[in-house]
């Protein structure tokens, strides 16, 4: 999933994607977006702040974002002389680094030489219309630290103030120790991860709940194996597939999931290809943005199986993933008994020995086939693990693939007697 970090500093953008490695997030900044504006950072603490500039990024680009704010509190000091949220501006005029260092060193030279200080972080994701998940948890914030009046001689650019700062269990400045052996940094590191990963279930829920409702709507009544427990198995693999493949939007890719078979031509009788016309109506009635409903739209016209001689590139990392989780819903147990129920509905014999399957050249002779059941292990169910998308995909498939084939070899032995 791509979030965009609501920050022109590239020392926090690399500092948040260390937090997040290995989650299923492509961090970047607001290099190339000068569509977002400059935002009055006026909140009372962190996280009111991070909400203000968070709700400005989202607003200009439509897309999930994330926005991180820091408050500076020295012990001692009366809390109208507190820097809180106003770390960089003092006096109404926002200072260099230079500046910066300059002046805290004061604050802590009037203090005796040094203070103890911390600072407190607040956090908002807003994910899409009406989802934010915040924090301002004591656990991301940074462990007591001593502000000191003589500065270190190097300074990290985006962190000026780390060169009056001091580590108080080893007596060094931050400058001089690694941040892995912050004596917080682990319980830090693990309050940003379950702070996103809770974001990411929040995500989960609320795209789960508007688009079953519309897939229910649309698809309660089948009994082909395209009912809305399809739907649901999609979204659940699609996620697994997803959390492995950063690139991919998770908003797209759980409304995709959910939705990609309310249009479907064979299902609805119209027998149109790649039709999105109820998908559209129900995203642009939620209100999701244009870029979320194309993108969308998108992945669900390139889900279809086509055919065995047929291609069905995909054009997005979405389209790929909601791919996959589709087609590893026609493998496996449930591939074999979804196969088995649609060909009840469409009349079509369990087996028809001596007859061969279709190799089906094209899309039309392939919706227009009309042969057994088994057939369709052949022209279909046992060719999709080999045109997996993803390498998640490819691993999921193959269990499920020799499952088919064991399968097969079973039902056919007992066909002919001899089990």
């Amino acid at each position: 999933m791509k979030l965009i970090y609501a920050t022109h500093n590239p020392a926090k953008l690399t500092w948040l994607g260390e937090r997040l490695k290995g989650l299923p997030f492509a961090i970047e900044g607001l290099a190339g977006h000068p569509e977002v504006p400059e935002v009055d950072e006026s909140g009372q603490d962190p996280l009111e702040n991070a909400q203000l500039k968070a709700r400005a990024a989202h607003k200009a680009l439509g897309r999930p974002v994330v926005a991180a704010d820091s408050g500076l509190y020295i012990d001692g000091l009366s809390d109208a002389r507190q820097p809180g949220v106003h770390i960089r501006r003092v006096g109404g005029r926002r200072l260099s680094d230079d500046e910066m260092i300059a002046h805290y060193a004061g604050i802590a030279k009037s203090m005796g030489g040094r203070a103890t200080a911390r600072y407190r972080n607040g956090i908002c994701v807003i994910l899409g219309p009406g989802r934010m998940v915040t924090t301002m948890a004591d656990e991301i914030g940074s462990a007591p630290f001593y502000l000191v009046d003589v500065p270190h001689p190097a300074v990290e650019e985006g962190f000026p103030l780390d060169s009056l700062s001091v580590d108080i269990d080893s007596g060094k400045y931050y400058n001089d120790v690694p941040m892995r052996i912050d004596r917080f940094q682990e319980r830090r590191n693990r309050a940003y991860r379950d702070f996103f990963c809770r974001a990411l279930a929040g995500l989960a829920e609320a795209q789960l709940i508007g688009a079953l409702a519309c897939a229910q709507k649309y698809m309660q009544a089948d009994a082909s194996g395209h009912d809305v427990h399809h739907a649901m198995r999609v979204w659940r693999t699609a996620l697994r597939i997803a959390y492995a493949e950063p690139e991919a939007d998770l908003v797209v890719v759980s409304l995709a999931a959910i939705l990609h078979d309310i249009d479907d031509g064979k299902l609805t009788g119209t027998g149109l290809r790649g039709d999105t016309t109820r998908a559209r109506a129900f995203l642009k009635d939620e209100g999701y943005p244009q870029e979320t409903a194309d993108a969308v739209c998108a992945a669900i016209a390139t889900v279809s199986y086509k055919g065995a001689g047929v291609e069905t590139p995909v054009s997005s990392p979405e389209g790929a993933v909601v791919q996959d989780a589709d087609r590893l819903d026609a493998l496996g147990a449930i591939g074999a008994a979804r196969t088995f129920a649609y060909g009840g509905t469409r009349g079509r014999a369990i087996h028809e020995p001596g007859a061969a399957p279709g190799a089906h050249g094209s899309e039309a002779e392939y919706f227009a086939a009309s042969g057994s059941s088994i057939h369709h292990f052949y022209e279909k169910l046992l060719l999709i693990g080999d045109r997996m998308q993803t390498p998640a995909g490819r691993a999921l498939a193959k269990g499920r693939h020799e499952f088919l084939e064991e399968y097969l070899r079973r039902f056919l032995a007992e066909w002919e007697g001899e089990l």
